[in-house]
């Protein structure tokens, strides 16, 4: 929105309709890039805006976008499942309101659909103030969602730093909230988590505003399930400290921070970690000369706590130099995020790494994430995905039976879009193996997984139906 939260008056339901049909048109149309959705409230009414960058619509064809059953050609039809209706009935639900609805695009770069509004514009809401005047760095790897979300902090009366801004107010703990966005998979472009909204960013700003005042981290996602394990990073580079910490809270560790090899030695006194990453260049006192001091105080104690090198050092000798030195293992910078996860499962204890695995079908933190805490949108998404799953589950089952790959490839398509959407990770993981080999035109792969997708829906939909129930009680 580039105008203050505001209310306008009019006809929720139609405007519900119209954006659908016109979102989820974007959606269908982009395999990947990105589908934003704008607001520009004015004194005469309102004007929506849906941008995506998908297959665009050809010249010749714009015209008749808004006719019914208009299909751009019979590979689009195939691939897509054409227009249909729905541009058809947004543009009469438009017109009923008294409105109008235009388009503009470029084959294969994108489109944009406009819609005009003559709503009244009622007084700005009053929004929470804990936003005004804090500082804010927004770090997210999609463009789009970078400029949106400094557009949005600015509406909140928030002020943008730049990140060598903010690294300092960190520091200094001048107080200043870093917005984050982690690195895009391939296999992941229209993951609904790089979806966020205003009212959700306003939301997570304010919780996290009255529970940590002065310094904080807003996540647009949570990757899932904390490990119970104790992990310290020794590393005195600031941006060497974010990537670390980003690569293991994707791997679900949260790890206490030292920043030089002496606040290291003062933590371990304090507190008995499972895990220590160690930086061996550092001020005060280097990560070799730390790590002789740990083992030294460990050895009155009886006790040892793994240690691993970090260092940007590759020569030869430097192994045995840390492992003298008492360390454990060794790890070449830039560290890949493999690497560390073949680290973490090697030397943490097999109970702290199965705590965190994901428990269930559902990822409750990422419901959270994508509802802004919204308990009844959260139990709503579910229950709209059990009245609807297993109807799509049933048309997978019958195109498998009638060899039909292109069903198949739509069917799993849809489910698998529904299930990650509410954070069904493995479900959509066994359903993107079908999808991705019916395309192909092998139907063998999905008929060997059949029963293990099966399996894990049945379970998923318990778990979905007693999450409806619980929130319901």
């Amino acid at each position: 929105m580039d105008v203050p939260p505001c209310r306008v008056a009019g006809d929720a339901v139609r405007l519900r309709q119209v954006l659908t049909n016109l979102i989820g048109n974007a959606v269908k149309f982009t395999e990947s890039g990105w589908v934003k959705v704008s607001m520009i409230a004015h004194e005469s009414g309102v004007r929506v805006t849906v941008t995506d960058t998908g297959i665009g619509i050809k010249a010749n064809q714009i015209e008749r976008v808004f006719e019914s059953f208009t299909q751009e050609d019979w590979s689009t039809t195939r691939r897509f499942g054409g227009t249909g209706l729905g541009l058809s009935i947004a543009r009469q639900l438009v017109t009923l309101m008294g409105g109008e609805i235009t388009v503009s695009s470029v084959e294969g770069e994108g489109s944009e659909f406009a819609v005009v509004l003559p709503l009244q514009v009622l007084d700005p809401v009053v929004t929470d103030q804990s936003c005004v005047g804090r500082s804010i760095f927004v770090d997210a790897t999609n463009p789009v969602l970078q400029v949106t979300l400094a557009d949005v902090s600015r509406i909140l009366g928030m002020n943008p730093v730049s990140e060598r801004e903010a690294q300092v107010r960190i520091e200094e703990r001048d107080g200043c909230l870093l917005v984050t966005s982690p690195a895009e998979r391939p296999e992941e472009t229209q993951r609904l988590a790089n979806t966020v909204s205003g009212r959700t960013l306003r939301q997570a700003v304010v919780r996290l505003l009255r529970l940590m005042p002065e310094v904080g981290v807003v996540s647009s996602r949570t990757e899932g399930p904390v490990s119970k394990a104790r992990v310290l990073l020794a590393e005195d580079n600031v941006v060497n400290r974010k990537v670390a910490m980003r690569q293991l809270e994707r791997l679900g560790i949260r790890c206490d921070v030292a920043v030089n090899g002496l606040e290291a030695v003062e933590m371990m006194e304090k507190t008995h970690y499972d895990l220590v990453f160690m930086d061996v260049q550092m001020p005060e006192l280097d990560g070799l000369q730390a790590t002789r001091a740990i083992r030294e105080r460990e050895l009155r104690l009886g006790r040892t706590t793994v240690i691993v090198a970090m260092t940007a050092h590759a020569m030869q000798g430097d192994r045995e130099k840390c492992l003298e030195a008492g360390m454990d293992d060794y790890m070449t910078k830039p560290i890949q995020v493999e690497e560390l996860e073949e680290r973490l499962n090697t030397w943490l204890p097999q109970e702290e790494r199965a705590a965190a695995a994901v428990s269930g079908q559902l990822d409750f933190l990422y419901l959270q994430e994508i509802s802004g805490g919204d308990l009844e949108f959260e139990k709503e998404l579910v229950a709209m995905y059990v009245d609807t799953a297993p109807v799509t589950l049933q048309e997978l089952r019958a195109a498998l039976g009638a060899d039909d790959a292109h069903a198949v490839m739509h069917a799993a398509h849809s489910l698998k879009g529904s299930s990650r959407s509410i954070g069904a990770k493995e479900v959509a993981h066994i359903l993107e193996v079908i999808e991705h080999s019916a395309r192909n035109g092998d139907l063998d792969p999905g008929r060997g997984r059949l029963a293990d997708l099966e399996n894990n829906f049945d379970s998923l939909l318990r778990e979905a139906t007693g999450f409806c129930a619980d929130q319901a009680a």
